[in-house]
């Protein structure tokens, strides 16, 4: 339960206190409540502070990568800092609006995330950059804004919820769409799991150059040597010697494809990057794929299923974010015949899997039985 308001005004601090007062309005307003149905005062807290959490997690593209019910142009939340006289971050928010064509934020999210991350990094980094500098003024601003209508949230408590707030009646869910393949990972055995994993990473390892066409060489070779270990020791069925390392080195490539194309932070020893933001997202799918099929392999039987199905999300986004159906349905219809024939051959977690079990005709040995049970 959120803290009474009345002892968050009278003990609590800048930051403690536009929390206390969040809690207090999602447990009146809902989780997801529509912002633009609201009261200003109520609006603004709402708004400032849910997004100074979201940018300070990842920047304007972590904002501008997910919507805001009742403000789907982001202009209600532009206006909102604004309004606690935040000038800095008011200044930034306008700037990255203004990345957009004509000021205004596409409401389609596919078409708005493709604008956003056009171009090199710079420009955006410098905005992020901005707001973050901004970082202790945001929350002085918008405690002083709570302060001032002190009178407005006291009498929350005691005001009926309003029309549009009350509960309609839920309609019958939809049924459930589950991924058969990140739900099937765990019922594989271990090595399964990683020759999969890393089956997913070689798949698109080729897509890199397309999306970063000048990485220095290290770059290509830390996904390649990433997914030549965990190949490798699903095959041996062991851990090979030096998976922490060439799945630290793939993280460190998709970190710097981010952090040079899509953040424009300034790095110590300046290399190309990707030519824009999207392709830089691109490079990361392919480079973290490559990471959690090292690290399903280095995990044992009982953690493995959670990294190798990182390594087949990963991978899968980048499909689906192509539009490359066959090379979705080619994932789909590999882990069914792995499956199979981890049945058919009543595979255990000990199981070796080379990677030429992906190989057509393909046929797995039948184990053998017994003398006792030949008769």
């Amino acid at each position: 339960m959120p803290e009474p308001l009345a002892k968050l005004f009278a003990e609590a601090g800048d930051s403690d206190l536009c929390n206390g007062l969040f809690e207090h309005l999602l447990t009146l307003r809902g989780e997801v409540p529509d912002v633009s149905a609201m009261a200003e005062e109520e609006r603004i807290v709402l708004l400032v502070w849910q997004t100074y959490g979201i940018i300070g997690n990842g920047g304007f593209d972590y904002l501008f990568g997910g919507n805001l019910p009742g403000d789907p142009d982001y202009t209600l939340t532009a206006e909102a800092y604004e309004m606690i006289g935040c000038e800095l971050a008011a200044h930034a928010f306008r700037q990255a609006l203004a990345l957009f064509p004509r000021g205004e934020a596409p409401r389609d999210l596919d078409e708005r995330m493709r604008m956003y991350r056009r171009g090199p990094g710079d420009r955006r980094g410098q905005i992020d950059g901005e707001f973050f500098s901004a970082d202790k003024e945001i929350e002085a601003c918008l405690a002083r804004y709570i302060r001032q209508h002190r009178q407005v949230y006291t009498q929350l408590a005691a005001r009926p919820k309003p029309q549009w707030a009350k509960k309609k009646a839920d309609p019958e869910p939809e049924p459930r769409q589950l991924d058969p393949v990140a739900v099937g990972i765990p019922e594989l055995p271990h090595w399964a799991r990683v020759a999969f994993a890393a089956r997913c990473a070689r798949l698109v390892y080729p897509y890199f150059p397309r999306f970063w066409p000048d990485a220095r060489p290290e770059r290509p070779l830390s996904i390649a040597r990433a997914t030549q270990l965990a190949e490798r020791s699903a095959g041996a069925g062991n851990a090979a010697d030096g998976l922490e390392s060439v799945a630290t080195d793939a993280l460190m490539t998709a970190g710097a494809a981010l952090a040079i194309s899509l953040y424009g932070y300034p790095m110590e020893d300046p290399e190309p990057g990707p030519p824009d933001g999207t392709a830089a997202t691109h490079a990361l799918q392919i480079a973290k794929a490559a990471e959690f099929a090292a690290r399903a392999a280095l995990a044992g039987p009982k953690q493995s299923a959670n990294s190798a199905t990182e390594a087949y999300v990963w991978a899968r986004g980048l499909a689906t974010d192509l539009g490359e159906w066959e090379l979705f349905e080619t994932m789909q219809r590999e882990f069914k015949e792995l499956r199979r024939a981890a049945r058919r051959g009543r595979w255990t977690h000990r199981t070796a899997v080379p990677p030429e079990v992906f190989d057509e005709g393909y046929e797995p040995e039948e184990p053998s039985k017994p003398w006792w049970k030949i008769w």
